[in-house]
């Protein structure tokens, strides 16, 4: 399963923070960006071809669409947990993946109105290019056999908070041939991350609420702090929807400047 049907014409990845508690069930809220122009110029003004899914892009959601207008572009949706975050023990510590469908102007309502339980979940659209600017991006690979070190290092000045955008498109599996016209296969269930320094984790290194999920197959991390002259190791642990469970490193050398002499 990947693309839901060959009638959407565009969708969109989301991720929602799933770090906050273990709890057993708990609904999702998603804030639209109203400075998100391919949803904007895409959606029917009344919503009406919105469809929300699991992680494997295919599998339909309950939701409700809270508040909705194309004309001033604010909508918020809410999604009616059933296997979202809930999915097994290991997304209850980690950011996990959803997507939203629009474009199809032949479409009737999918929505159903529910009242959303008050410990909601919050879940996050990116509309920002990944690795742009000045943002690091790990293009994440298997490491080579006998490697004591990851192959990827970066390096940042203990002051600075940047994102970290990991790379997964060229080790998630595509489909040999289209389905519902799409090639999309495997696709990210659920991420967690931390930095680690001689094996000890630096939870003052990272901001976990701030992971995001963007298409098609970007993972943003926040690293942040660190002493200088100090050398840390990302590392992201990525469960597919196929069931394969993957971790990426990549070496973080803190070191700020000097004066010169």
């Amino acid at each position: 399963m990947s693309w839901y049907s060959s009638s959407w014409t565009h969708r969109a990845p989301f991720s929602v923070d799933n770090h906050a508690s273990a709890q057993a069930s708990a609904d999702v809220s998603i804030v639209l960006p109203n400075d998100w122009p391919e949803f904007w110029d895409n959606v029917q003004s009344n919503g009406n071809d919105i469809r929300v899914t699991r992680q494997d892009g295919g599998t339909l959601e309950v939701f409700d669409l809270e508040s909705f207008n194309a004309t001033t572009r604010v909508g918020t949706i809410e999604i009616q947990d059933k296997s979202l975050v809930d999915l097994d023990s290991s997304t209850a510590v980690s950011a996990v993946a959803g997507f939203i469908y629009w474009g199809n102007s032949d479409a009737s309502s999918g929505e159903t109105t529910f009242t959303i339980n008050g410990n909601a979940k919050t879940g996050s659209v990116v509309v920002g290019v990944p690795g742009s600017g000045s943002q690091r991006t790990v293009t994440c690979r298997p490491e080579a056999p006998g490697a004591t070190s990851p192959r990827t290092e970066i390096a940042k000045i203990s002051g600075e908070e940047i994102h970290l955008w990991w790379d997964l498109s060229g080790v998630l599996a595509r489909r040999r041939m289209p389905f519902q016209n799409n090639t999309a296969f495997e696709e990210i269930h659920n991420v967690t991350y931390q930095v680690d320094n001689n094996s000890s984790a630096q939870a003052g290194m990272i901001t976990t609420s701030d992971i995001r999920i963007a298409s098609p197959s970007f993972v943003r991390t926040t690293i942040k702090a660190g002493s200088s002259g100090t050398n840390y190791v990302a590392r992201l642990l990525v469960e597919v929807t196929g069931g394969r469970k993957l971790e990426f490193q990549c070496t973080i050398r803190v070191q700020d400047p000097v004066e010169p002499s």
